[in-house]
């Protein structure tokens, strides 16, 4: 149990109360060949366990040549002493004042594209103070150009919750994030240390709740420990719930984690 409240804790992270410093990027930046910028970086010292934040805030209008379109966000982090930190990003493009929001997991790094004719980049400590020292520095860089994100298999990640789930017993619902761009579920799991042995599986539902009415809108069967299947979030799905298959007293370790679009 210990195991577990430390994993969802470090992973989950809900903090308030955070600050955030916000650059143009003026310090650190790239022009085209009449002098109009089209590249922004910014970057800083956060701490983890404080919740603090930097940011960066990037108007591609500015530059006539080079208007609204797909640019990407680049984030990179220099850890802390012990390694321990977590943190999120969010992306707020913009586009004749209406805005597209997308939050993703901060991670050894990550890149994320999207349309607009600016973005503002918000990058936040979520580190949980439990017990062990906290306000260690680590450094975070903000990069931000024309162009898009690489083809690769596996898309920006926004972590959920990690639980243990027994045989037979719908784990509690967890809510596919509405303020995300959350696109696809990925429910890597394993033979939780607890278990009775046995487990051969876990079901996957995602549900939509109509009024009273739970409407289990889509359920994959997962085989397999380390299935590691990017599954699309069908219709109007509005939760995910986790079951554990195999024999009595079996029981899973399940990480949940969005795919988000970008």
């Amino acid at each position: 149990m210990k195991t577990l409240l430390f994993a969802w804790a470090i992973f989950l992270g809900l903090l308030t109360g955070c600050t955030y410093t916000v650059a143009d990027g003026d310090d650190v930046m790239s022009k085209d060949n009449i002098g109009m910028k089209n590249g922004w970086s910014a970057g800083g010292t956060i701490h983890s366990g404080q919740g603090d934040g930097v940011g960066l805030q990037a108007n591609f209008a500015a530059n006539p040549l080079q208007p609204a379109g797909y640019y990407t966000v680049q984030v990179s982090v220099n850890p802390p002493d012990d390694g321990v930190f977590l943190g999120e990003v969010t992306l707020s493009w913009s586009v004749e004042g209406q805005t597209i929001e997308r939050r993703v997991s901060l991670g050894n790094g990550v890149t994320v594209s999207g349309t607009g004719q600016g973005v503002k980049v918000i990058v936040k400590d979520t580190t949980p103070n439990l017990g062990s020292p906290t306000l260690k520095p680590y450094f975070v860089s903000i990069q931000v150009a024309p162009g898009t994100r690489p083809d690769v298999e596996k898309p920006p990640m926004l972590f959920a919750e990690a639980l243990i789930v027994a045989e037979g017993t719908p784990s509690t619902p967890i809510d596919i994030p509405r303020d995300a761009g959350a696109i696809s579920v990925c429910t890597p799991f394993a033979e939780d240390a607890s278990s009775g042995g046995g487990l051969t599986g876990i079901i996957v539902q995602q549900q939509l709740i109509a009024g009273p009415t739970l409407v289990v809108q889509k359920q994959y069967l997962l085989g397999g420990a380390g299935d590691n299947l990017w599954l699309p979030i069908v219709g109007d799905a509005q939760q995910v719930v986790i079951v554990a298959k195999g024999a009595a007293g079996s029981k899973a370790f399940v990480t949940v984690l969005f795919g988000i679009d970008g």
